[in-house]
């Protein structure tokens, strides 16, 4: 079983390798795609010819954004179904291997939430979450590289500047709300194992007349499953509007200002030395 983990681990991390390497490249190619647009709308702007080359850029940056794009959810989605599949075989020939004798009702129940959520959950973190979000972390670095090289360092540096207060406001926020996830998740195994409990004594259930008894039993510990799950919910909706928040504060007003204050800078520069040229004409 060491061997087989230890082979499910290499799989698993190179998978996630290539999906960030993906996600990067098309981070990368937007940008490339960004810098292209804006140059065929100053040459639009412009007395100048539309350059075709810029519009080959354009459309060879945006082919190559979808394609990457389309490659990393693919790996995601065969790694992940993949990991679930070894998974599931490895908690259920393990269950087998222990027999009944080892296995109570309530380790019966975890078994299956085990089985079912609990391996959908870790299939879905290491295949589809590590690699997106090591792109995440990566993407904002790609795209300042690109803005330092090609439009303006100054504006980089100070875009830089505005990176850690983005993360520490996104960390805080979700390091409040951590135990949400965890109620959930206790509640659904709890869940599980009471249905699979009731369930496998249900002969016995019917016969002492104690059905209704634990089925209001169930009912209470299936709202109480709802009302867990509906907090999970509304905590990561939560969570998501903090983060564009976030963004759209520290990131994309720091751009707009940061453009302005270029521009308005180059804006003087140009106006000063027209006003030398004058001078020195005179």
């Amino acid at each position: 079983m060491n061997a087989k983990m230890a082979e499910i681990t290499r799989l698993g991390r190179r998978d996630q390798i290539t999906q960030t390497a993906l996600l990067v490249a098309q981070t990368l190619a937007i940008c490339v795609f960004c810098l292209s647009l804006g140059l065929l709308i100053a040459d639009a702007l412009s007395p100048a010819s539309v350059s075709k080359t810029a519009i080959l850029v354009a459309l060879g940056s945006l082919l190559i954004a979808t394609l990457t794009g389309y490659l990393a959810a693919s790996i995601a989605a065969t790694s992940k179904a993949d990991l679930e599949a070894t998974l599931r075989q490895m908690v259920i020939g393990h269950s087998l291997a222990l027999g009944p004798a080892r296995m109570s009702q309530a380790q019966t129940g975890a078994v299956v939430s085990m089985a079912t959520d609990t391996v959908d959950r870790v299939a879905n973190f290491r295949q589809s979450f590590l690699g997106t979000t090591f792109s995440a972390m990566l993407s904002p670095l790609v795209t300042l590289v690109v803005v330092a090289v090609a439009i303006d360092v100054p504006a980089a540096l100070v875009l830089t500047a505005f990176l850690p207060l983005i993360l520490a406001t996104i960390y805080l926020f979700q390091k409040l709300f951590r135990n949400v996830s965890g109620e959930s998740r206790k509640a659904r195994t709890k869940l599980a194992a009471a249905f699979l409990e009731a369930l496998q004594g249900l002969t016995t259930l019917v016969s002492l007349k104690a059905a209704d008894r634990v089925g209001d039993r169930l009912a209470e510990r299936g709202e109480k499953n709802r009302q867990a799950t509906m907090k999970l919910l509304a905590r990561n909706q939560l969570v998501i509007l903090v983060t564009d928040a976030a963004f759209s504060l520290f990131a994309i007003c720091a751009s707009v200002l940061v453009a302005w204050w270029r521009l308005d800078e180059a804006s003087c520069l140009l106006y000063t030395s027209d006003a030398a040229d004058e001078r020195s004409s005179v």
